[in-house]
């Protein structure tokens, strides 16, 4: 049975490193994983990763011979690869066979890593495991069968779709109900959806549609998929 809740460091932005310590208590068998850069801000949170995983060209070496003595796993790969150092810290999460992953420090910095570390959500490797990127104001997840949004009235969430169409989708809870509606890019009428309550619940037929979750109306996001 899987067990272990894997929480993965980026090299994004990340306004709060402490944060990683505090979440990490809210997990019974959390294991902290860095993808290259992220260990910087493990360090500013005072923790040490299980594992530390990339090319190591946004991390100093004596942080790394540090983590090492420490007992981190440190796991090397050459600049020169068809993989993002993100990707790999998520393949090796997995390894792990978890219940879940929280990703952080994915978004801000360069758009195109950004934009490389959200298309992660829709890789097929990700869709047995619970798999969302949290930051400072919310979560983003993917859906392709059902989920439940918990959270309070009027907070904002964004339904875009990750795949050429995402079809049969269904909203309930929410501000602007859908029913059977299909969803595809260059049309994100998506955007801007609000709670209605504290859950909304969201059905897809085929395809995999992107939830931003915001936390901006008060309370904690949250979110559970079914």
């Amino acid at each position: 049975m899987m067990s272990v809740s894997v929480l993965v460091i980026s090299g994004g932005d990340m306004a709060d490193p402490d944060r990683i310590g505090r979440d990490m208590r809210e997990y019974s068998s959390p294991v902290l994983v860095c993808a290259d850069g992220g260990a910087r801000y493990a360090a500013a949170a005072g923790v040490v990763p299980a594992a530390v995983i990339g090319d190591m060209d946004s991390v100093d070496a004596e942080l790394l011979s540090y983590y090492e003595s420490r007992g981190s796993v440190v796991i090397r790969y050459p600049v020169s690869k068809n993989e993002t150092d993100t990707e790999l810290a998520l393949r090796y999460a997995l390894s792990l066979e978890p219940k879940e992953i929280r990703l952080y420090a994915a978004l801000g910095g360069r758009i195109d890593h950004t934009l490389a570390n959200i298309s992660l959500l829709s890789s097929s490797m990700l869709r047995c495991v619970d798999t969302r990127i949290i930051d400072d104001r919310g979560e983003l997840f993917a859906v392709d069968d059902r989920a439940v949004v918990r959270g309070s009235t009027g907070q904002t969430v964004s339904l875009l779709p990750l795949t050429t169409e995402v079809s049969g989708i269904t909203l309930e809870g929410f501000e602007y109900p859908l029913c059977e509606a299909t969803m595809e890019p260059g049309r994100p009428y998506g955007i801007s959806n609000r709670l209605a309550g504290t859950e909304g619940r969201i059905q897809v037929r085929s395809g995999r549609l992107l939830v931003i979750h915001y936390s901006d109306a008060g309370g904690e996001a949250g979110a559970t998929s079914m």
